[in-house]
Formats: C-alpha cells, sequence, structure tokens
C-alpha cells in the first residue's frame, strides 16, 4: 500500500493529489477575481455616466442661456426638441425659458412643461413653479399663469416638494410662506428650520432671515452670537441688508457688540459697494 509522503502534505495538509482533484480553491478564487472585475467595471461605468450627464447639463444651460438672450433662435428649437423626447432636465430649462417670455401663451406652455418635469419629481421643476406661483406668474395650477396673481396653494405644494428634495433655494421660500403665514397660519418654528437650510446651503437672504430669527428670538431661542455670526456668513456674500445691520449694530453697540465708530464706517462703505453688486435672490 502506497503511503502519502511528506512533500505531498505540503501545502495545506492535503495530498497534492487530492489538492489537484478538488478544484473549490481555485473556483473561489476565480469568484473573488470576478467580484473585484464587477466592482472595478461598474465604477469605471458611473464615473463615465456622471462625465455623459455632466456634458448634457452643460449643453442644456447653454442652449437655455442663448434662448432666453434670443441669442440664438436653433437654441430654442433644440430644447423644444430634447424636451419632447422626454428629457427631463430639458422639459425643466424649455419651460424656465418660456417663463421669461412677455407672451402669455408661451407662459401658459413654461407651466405646462414645468408641471410635466415636476411630475416627475424633478426638484427644480418643483422650485420654478413654486417660486413663480408664490411671486405671481405662470406657476400656478389654473389662472395664475394667465392673470399673474399669487397661488398660495401651488407654492406650497411645488416648494415643499422641492425643498424636501434638497433644493435650499426652494427652503429658503418655504420658510418665507412659514414666515409670513400665506395661505396658513405663521409658523416661526418651522421658518427658522426651513432658513436653517437654506443658510446651511449658501443662501445669503436665507441667511439674513436667519439671523433676524436668533436677534429676535423668532421661532429659536434669542441668542446675539448666532445672529452676528450670519449676519457676517451673509455679508461676505455681499448681501446689503445684512452689511448694513452690523454697521447700525457697531454704531449702537447692539447684539453683544462694543461701539466701534471705525467698524460702523467700514460696513457703510461696504453696504454701498453691495448695493451695486447684491448677492441675488434664488
Amino acid at each position: 500500500m502506497r503511503s502519502t509522503s511528506t512533500a505531498e502534505w505540503r501545502g495545506g495538509g492535503k495530498p497534492l493529489a487530492w489538492r489537484r482533484l478538488n478544484p473549490l480553491p481555485v473556483i473561489a478564487t476565480a469568484a473573488v477575481l470576478l467580484a473585484g472585475a464587477c466592482v472595478a467595471g461598474a465604477a469605471v461605468w458611473r464615473h463615465h455616466a456622471a462625465q455623459h450627464d455632466d456634458a448634457r447639463r452643460m449643453q442644456l444651460t447653454q442652449w437655455q442661456t442663448l434662448a432666453t438672450a434670443a441669442a440664438d433662435p436653433d437654441a430654442l428649437a433644440s430644447l423644444r426638441a430634447a424636451a419632447e423626447r422626454g428629457e427631463v432636465a430639458a422639459q425643466t430649462a424649455l419651460g424656465e425659458t418660456l417663463l421669461s417670455r412677455p407672451n402669455a401663451s408661451e407662459r401658459e406652455q413654461a407651466r405646462r412643461w414645468l408641471q410635466r418635469a415636476a411630475a416627475t419629481g424633478d426638484a427644480r421643476a418643483n422650485f420654478v413653479l413654486g417660486k413663480a406661483a408664490f411671486l405671481g406668474g405662470a406657476g400656478g395650477d389654473g389662472g395664475a399663469a394667465v392673470n399673474g396673481k399669487p397661488d398660495h396653494q401651488a407654492a406650497w405644494r411645488h416648494l415643499r416638494a422641492a425643498a424636501e428634495a434638497g433644493h435650499v433655494g426652494a427652503a429658503y421660500y418655504l420658510g418665507l410662506l412659514h414666515r409670513g403665514g400665506y395661505g396658513a397660519p405663521p409658523n416661526p418654528v418651522e421658518a427658522a428650520r426651513w432658513f436653517t437650510v437654506a443658510a446651511e446651503g449658501g443662501v445669503a437672504q436665507a441667511m439674513f432671515m436667519l439671523a433676524n430669527a436668533y436677534r429676535e428670538g423668532s421661532g429659536v431661542a434669542r441668542d446675539d452670537d448666532k445672529a452676528v455670526a450670519w449676519y457676517e456668513a451673509a455679508a461676505e456674500r455681499d448681501h446689503p441688508e445684512s452689511i448694513q445691520a452690523l454697521a447700525i449694530a457697531y454704531h449702537h453697540g447692539e447684539l453683544g457688540l462694543d461701539p466701534d465708530e471705525r467698524n460702523f464706517r467700514f460696513h457703510l462703505v461696504e453696504t454701498a459697494h453691495a448695493l451695486k453688486h447684491p448677492a441675488l435672490n434664488p
């Protein structure tokens, strides 16, 4: 009877003949390699897909800019063709473009395209519809598209959808709706909450409103330090009202600041500068 030699038992305690006949280690190794290749391939695919999406967004933005400025007659046609093919981003861009037109029929088209995009959950489309409905424009679901009157119910619906989807501009306007009680009782706590979302997202106007809330104790505990911090954050973004608020605080020694004539005059000059190039509304 043949005995198993020491050499045959090397490498894992199994005879070499047994390991030759047993394919499991090889299969396991192949499975690991295949899984790694799949993961790497998926990462490459996501990278290329993201690049394609970015390029497409840039193209749509270019067409929208040219169409809005009426600088290229083909730009609007390109947007419309993409929208008709079902591209949601193109539908939103086309809606925004037509919304800026003076013709009532084009604004009505804008409303229809934006609603079509919003129905898919597009945050930008919901934001544009909600803002227009709040301020008075083509954002409403009925007469607002014709007579330009605010439609607060439509504003609530669209702005909430956009804000909950992460659109910081919508969060700012939703804060205004809660603060002013448009179509609903005022809710300073919810106003401060949405102003916080928008402010942390970089919206200067929301920073100013949040600073006011901390200054007044409206919806949040009064906190002069946080008020000053948010005024300063908005001031860095050339928000005139925030710079002016700091100037007055330095002049009168408010918000825990010592009276400081030098800082008062500095902020007055900065206010005048910011008025020439103010932070844009979202």
